[in-house]
């Protein structure tokens, strides 16, 4: 891409221009960002320019416009949209869907994307759901920008909100997790940073195996899981407690509220 355009330069705004960067190191970064230090930070870091008082032009002079603003701020939207738009518009914008960005920007060259926080480390599980009519490059672009900052997944818009509550927010039952176990270790006598340093090693450790062998995981719990040991004590005290019910009403708890975003 020779050029990138980029509507809000908040955390994830910057998560996914610091991906794009590496792969792009050469294009052109125009930015738009209301908050000065975020846009002097834009400017410091990732040599963009500063769009702000001519924003309808990335929206021309770019191949892909980065839509990173709060759900909030959005009408701003039709204020930059041009006459005429050529770039693929990519939104990360939860809760709008394409027909939305469609009627503001008059193109089927829309992608909607959901990533997590993890884009920050270049990790994150990243959604893609593009216009029924959009072109072959807009779906290259799509896989291009959300692979800047992880794995990219395709997937029907309709399934956008079981992906905000699996994935986007998903990280967050997966912190307090780490925490319940590190609390655990340290219940049982191992210093909490100690044991936050050993649950991190198991999580990433656990991930690594499972997709070396392939297994499903209820094969790997049963083989780590001996007959009147302590593993099975363990399964034991988390189903008592519901541990799996609990984690699919989180996800479905939270893919439901993201249905009322939905608009």
């Amino acid at each position: 891409m020779r050029a990138i355009g980029c509507v809000g330069f908040g955390v994830m705004g910057e998560a996914l221009i610091k991906g794009l960067r590496k792969e792009y190191p050469d294009s052109r970064l125009l930015v738009v960002e209301k908050s000065q230090k975020r846009m002097e930070l834009a400017i410091s870091e990732y040599r963009a320019e500063n769009y702000n008082a001519k924003s309808s032009e990335l929206f021309t002079l770019c191949d892909a416009v980065i839509l990173a603003i709060k759900p909030q701020d959005i009408d701003v939207l039709r204020t930059m949209a041009p006459s005429s738009c050529s770039a693929v518009i990519f939104s990360i914008i939860a809760g709008k869907p394409i027909s939305w960005f469609s009627e503001v920007f008059s193109t089927c060259e829309i992608v909607r994307a959901m990533p997590n926080i993890s884009a920050m480390v270049g990790k994150a599980p990243v959604a893609i759901s593009l216009h029924p009519d959009a072109s072959e490059r807009a779906l290259t672009v799509g896989r291009a920008v959300a692979s800047a900052v992880g794995t990219c997944f395709e997937i029907p818009e309709r399934l956008m909100p079981a992906f905000t509550g699996l994935s986007g927010s998903g990280i967050a039952y997966v912190l307090s997790f780490m925490q319940g176990m590190a609390l655990g270790g340290t219940k049982a006598g191992i210093s909490y940073s100690q044991s936050l340093e050993i649950v991190s090693q198991l999580i990433e450790g656990t991930i690594a195996l499972q997709k070396e062998l392939g297994n499903h995981p209820e094969e790997l719990v049963s083989r780590v899981t001996s007959p009147a040991g302590t593993t099975i004590e363990g399964i034991h005290a988390l189903e008592s407690g519901g541990f799996k019910g609990l984690v699919i009403n989180a996800v479905v708890s939270a893919a439901e509220r993201a249905k009322d975003f939905e608009k």
